[in-house]
């Protein structure tokens, strides 16, 4: 189990960043789109 440690949070930081990459995309929409009213 120890071995694998490394290579599962190598997948879970690309996921997470992925993650917030999307949300982050989301609310500067959000935000232009507030701005606009």
């Amino acid at each position: 189990t120890y071995f694998f440690v490394p290579w599962q949070l190598h997948v879970y930081v690309g996921w997470f960043s992925c993650v917030a990459y999307q949300g982050a995309f989301d609310l500067i929409k959000d935000v232009k789109k507030f701005a606009e009213i």
